[in-house]
């Protein structure tokens, strides 16, 4: 009788639990980043000793810093289903730019400007930004330096 009584409370004590406890919900997000995304730096054929560092962030943001010279602005990359058929696309918009020397000896404002290019990856940790309608003429070689 005293198990009986005993197993009746624990029933009620743990559906009364049941009933009052919240319930959770499902808590984890789930954010892709393009594989773009990090640090990457680009070293200058005219001058080994500088590099040219791109920080793309994942807000579609970028900064960009060659020797004085320092830029920021956004970017858009469209990753292709097929890269041998169609490369991988970039846009890239410059909103300020600090107007001093960069790596290559040239002082120019770049604010305003947009620049559309095709990017080509070599493996996880290199890429190539070449002519939008030419992958294979490719004018800077980036190498990753941070995820």
């Amino acid at each position: 009788m005293k198990i009986k009584v005993l197993i009746t409370i624990l029933s009620l004590f743990s559906l009364n639990l049941a009933h009052t406890a919240p319930i959770s919900e499902n808590t984890v997000q789930i954010k892709n980043r393009n594989a773009l995304v990090g640090l990457w730096a680009m070293q200058i054929p005219e001058n080994q000793k500088c590099h040219e560092y791109y920080n793309f962030k994942s807000n579609q943001s970028v900064l960009i810093q060659s020797a004085k010279e320092w830029s920021f602005g956004h970017y858009t990359y469209q990753p292709s289903f097929d890269q041998d058929a169609v490369p991988d696309l970039m846009m890239l918009h410059i909103l300020y730019d600090n107007n001093q020397t960069d790596c290559s000896g040239i002082q120019e404002d770049e604010s305003g400007e947009i620049s559309r290019f095709a990017v080509t990856w070599k493996n996880s940790n290199q890429i190539s930004f070449c002519a939008e309608d030419q992958s294979k003429q490719c004018f800077a070689n980036l190498k990753r330096i941070l995820p």
